[in-house]
């Protein structure tokens, strides 16, 4: 048996094993956008094998061409497999939304929120992720802080609005991986 086999069985059996007895077992991968084309081959190849109990759902961004051609290539070796396939395109959130996400996440009324939750869709054009690492972000900064129970959050508009945070998720990410120790930048390494 070669490499690619064994490991298409080992994980075969092991995502099987999460599906005994027949019960309803979702499997979900998030980032496919990420991987490369012998992962998104491997994981094809389990997919077309599983037991009928598994629902498979892949997440990736699709404003990358080489996703989009990967996803037409599923598409056609689903069919293939006689494998459903569904694509749901997720949208950013409109400020009602976002405004409902920031004041879950801060355990503060939508009202109080407001202004807040503009200058963050400003910032992050509505997208869920990149909301929530900017608000990671700005409690990082201490320009979001939580002043005790009954003051809840606090923060200034102008201080949040004026902020150099970029305009995509991953400098963000990128700004926060170089604030980790030493230590925790070699482990990622």
């Amino acid at each position: 048996m070669q490499p690619q086999e064994r490991l298409e069985n080992a994980l075969l059996r092991t995502f099987a094993a999460f599906a005994e007895d027949g019960r309803p077992t979702a499997l979900f991968i998030d980032d496919l956008q990420w991987a490369d084309a012998s992962t998104l081959a491997l994981l094809d190849a389990v997919a077309a094998q599983l037991p009928a109990n598994v629902l498979t759902i892949g997440a990736c961004r699709d404003n990358e061409p080489a996703t989009l051609r990967h996803l037409s290539r599923a598409r056609s070796a689903n069919r293939q497999h006689a494998i459903p396939f569904s694509r749901i395109r997720v949208k950013p959130r409109g400020v009602r939304d976002l405004g409902e996400l920031v004041a879950a996440a801060l355990d503060e009324a939508p009202s109080r929120v407001g202004r807040l939750v503009r200058a963050v869709h400003v910032k992050t054009g509505g997208t869920p992720f990149f909301s929530t690492q900017l608000l990671r972000a700005l409690v990082d900064d201490v320009v979001l802080s939580h002043a005790g129970d009954r003051a809840g959050w606090q923060w200034d508009d102008t201080d949040v609005a004026h902020r150099g945070y970029s305009g995509n998720v991953i400098d963000l990410m990128i700004r926060r991986l170089g604030r980790l120790p030493t230590a925790g930048t070699e482990l990622l390494q």
